[in-house]
């Protein structure tokens, strides 16, 4: 789920109540309430809330969206295990990149509450916009660099990406890159 700060047209299904402070308010502030349980066309289900914060026009360099969570869980379709998820992911949007491209600094750092264990996730990175910017009919491809880590069980996997990681947002598939998983 993405919000620009020019978003004022959003595909959520219509159970879910949006507040948004407006579309020129900055620092904007939007709450997604999800409810005691919201199913999108794609069969998931999430309940609680997502706060976003976006403190500038989204094409502004310095500009910066956060996302956290309250009381917020989430269902994959065709599982009955709801996943809790605590804490904060932050873009920070950057210059433009060598080509031109779109860039943001990406943190993640959360927790996500299985039934039986819990994750603790911390992600670092660029996040760039290959292509695609402003043409929701072509195809959408991003690039991916920086390192993370989970630790689940008491054992802790870190993940650096070695060769840029491309995402096709069209496909929803990484189609290249090289990760080294310690």
């Amino acid at each position: 789920l993405t919000f620009r700060s020019d978003s004022d047209d959003v595909s959520l299904p219509g159970c879910v109540v949006v507040t948004d402070s407006g579309v020129e308010v900055y620092p904007r502030t939007i709450t997604l309430d999800f409810g005691d349980g919201c199913t999108d066309a794609m069969g998931r289900t999430r309940s609680g809330m997502m706060h976003i914060a976006i403190s500038q026009p989204w094409t502004e360099v310095g500009s910066t969206r956060d996302v956290t969570f309250e009381n917020f869980t989430f269902t994959r379709p065709n599982q009955s295990v709801s996943i809790g998820v605590e804490g904060q992911r932050q873009l920070v949007r950057l210059a433009p990149g060598v080509d031109g491209e779109p860039r943001w600094e990406r943190t993640i750092s959360t927790v996500l509450t299985h039934p039986d264990f819990t994750i603790d996730r911390e992600v670092n990175g660029i996040r760039r916009w290959i292509s695609g910017e402003g043409d929701p009919e072509a195809e959408q491809i991003f690039g991916l660099t920086g390192e993370g880590s989970h630790t689940r069980n008491g054992v802790t996997r870190t993940r650096t990406i070695l060769d840029e990681l491309i995402y096709n947002g069209t496909c929803g598939e990484t189609v290249s890159g090289t990760v080294d998983i310690v």
